[in-house]
């Protein structure tokens, strides 16, 4: 039992530095390039969660429960629609405080971002009980389909002023519930097996609602009109590397089911 553990939660920890690989390539470049980019950081995000949302994670709750996909989307876009009601309101009294307001976008992106990330480690904890080969494949699957996604997390949150140890700090803590998730999955194999396809559909629900309803219009509002064009390839191209990583993931994990 002992290193059955100690192999899943090598397989989790392995899964996270491939999907934080990609973002941590952002950290090195330099503040300039960082403010100049900013534009088209918001756009990779917009793509990126927008791919993930509809091209992997809603797919993926269908194949493995129809009935509960598009309730548990609905659900996390509700979910989402409140809780910026509640970081609205809770900014604003901040701010008639005089404390520096927080960006609400930042906060819905690490809160979505750390239960996608405690799925994940269900996932790979699932896996590993059904075969340890099968686990180590899905925890590089898992870390695969992840990079466009935690790219365009760094990306966000890099154009909101966020300072590169903030960010990174952030991530690492974001990672963490992927422990969490497979913690559960041990302690509850046979229940957390029926709630992933509810996780999956309100994680893209999550996803969606920010890249709608934050991301784009931000866009539309602060586009910079010499990149207006480019910001737009910039989205689709970050949509279609999601869709190449995710068919990529496909393949090498098989299926999962």
């Amino acid at each position: 039992m002992a290193l059955m553990l100690t192999s899943i939660l090598l397989a989790v920890a392995l899964g996270s530095v491939v999907s934080l690989a990609g973002g941590l390539a952002l950290l090195g470049l330099p503040p300039r390039t960082i403010r100049r980019a900013e534009h088209l950081f918001v756009a990779v995000a917009a793509g990126a969660l927008l791919g993930t949302a509809l091209i992997d994670l809603l797919p993926e709750a269908i194949e493995m429960g129809a009935e509960a996909a598009p309730l548990g989307l609905l659900l996390g876009l509700g979910l989402f629609f409140l809780l910026e009601r509640a970081l609205n309101w809770l900014h604003h009294h901040r701010h008639e405080e005089g404390e520096t307001e927080v960006d609400r976008t930042a906060s819905l992106i690490v809160i979505s971002d750390s239960l996608h990330n405690f799925v994940d480690g269900a996932a790979i904890a699932i896996a590993f009980i059904a075969s340890p080969e099968l686990g180590v494949l899905t925890a590089i699957a898992v870390g695969l389909h992840e990079i466009p996604q935690e790219v365009g997390d760094f990306a966000l949150l890099l154009s909101r002023g966020y300072s590169r140890l903030r960010v990174l700090t952030l991530n690492l803590l974001s990672a963490a519930a992927a422990f969490a998730g497979a913690g559960t999955a041990i302690l509850l194999a046979d229940s957390i097996v029926g709630l992933i396809p509810w996780l999956l559909a309100g994680t893209a629900g999550m996803f969606l609602y920010i890249s709608l309803s934050n991301l784009i219009p931000d866009l539309h509002r602060k586009h910079d009109r010499g990149l207006i064009w480019v910001e737009t390839a910039v989205l689709v191209a970050s949509v279609a590397l999601v869709a190449l990583v995710s068919s990529i993931s496909h393949t090498l994990s098989g299926d999962l089911h």
